[in-house]
């Protein structure tokens, strides 16, 4: 017992140590480049991919854990994109990741000129609503999720 109580106080003093630790938010900041890939618009399905810029503003390196966000381009809910795969982050950075994701129109009739418009315009507006989970170490934070986002370009292939 008594060999064991360094390893408790030093698990102790690590505890409190890290649980000291702020984690500045670290939130999606733009995005680039949306394309829409494999448009079927009399099923209307489409894979959609962009570039989501994502800034860290902490002093020490991050791992995003967890994206869950709402898309909605040029005002059509798209669907959400779950990502699962970790993205480690140095410090003080912005960087773009690649996105992609399978999106399924709802409403054909009302949704499929907007997208149309968009794509034909080269440009269309994007909004992102939901959260990220970031972490340092044992510390782990969830930040709210909330970009709006005009003229992003757009295009087909």
């Amino acid at each position: 017992m008594i060999k064991s109580l360094p390893n408790i106080l030093l698990f102790f003093f690590l505890a409190l140590t890290f649980s000291s630790c702020k984690i500045s938010p670290v939130v999606p900041t733009g995005v680039q480049d949306v394309k829409f890939e494999n448009f079927d618009a009399l099923k209307g399905i489409c894979d959609i991919s962009f570039g989501l810029k994502i800034n860290n503003p902490n002093a020490f390196n991050v791992v995003v854990h967890h994206v869950d966000l709402d898309v909605s381009i040029a005002g059509v809910p798209m669907g959400k994109v779950a990502m699962d795969d970790k993205l480690k982050m140095k410090k003080n950075t912005e960087a773009v990741y690649p996105v992609k994701f399978h999106a399924e129109l709802k409403d054909l009739l009302t949704n499929l000129p907007k997208l149309l418009a968009a794509i034909r315009g080269k440009q269309s507006d994007v909004d992102l609503t939901g959260s990220i989970m970031v972490g340092s170490g044992l510390i782990r934070h969830t930040f709210p999720v909330n970009l709006k986002q005009d003229k992003v370009s757009t295009t087909d292939n």
